[in-house]
C-alpha cells in the first residue's frame, strides 16, 4: 500500500501569490475560482490554492502559447 505525504500549509498559496506565479491579475484568479477553472480549499479561514493547481495551469498556459 502506497503512503501519501500529508498535506502541509506550504503546499498551498494564496490568490495573490498564485496570480504572481501565473503572471495574471488577482481578478483573473477570482474569476477562475468562480468558474471552476481552478480549485481552492479553505485553510484556517483563508481560501488557499494548492500549488499543484497552479502548476497545472502553468502547463496549460504554456501549451496554448
Amino acid at each position: 500500500m502506497a503512503t501519501q505525504k500529508p498535506l502541509e500549509f506550504m503546499d498551498f498559496v494564496n490568490q495573490t501569490t498564485a496570480a504572481k506565479m501565473l503572471g495574471v491579475s488577482r481578478m483573473a484568479i477570482w474569476q477562475w475560482l468562480r468558474d471552476g477553472k481552478i480549485q481552492a480549499v479553505i485553510v484556517a479561514g483563508l481560501r488557499m490554492i494548492p500549488k499543484s493547481e497552479v502548476d497545472r495551469l502553468k502547463r496549460e498556459m504554456n501549451e496554448v502559447n
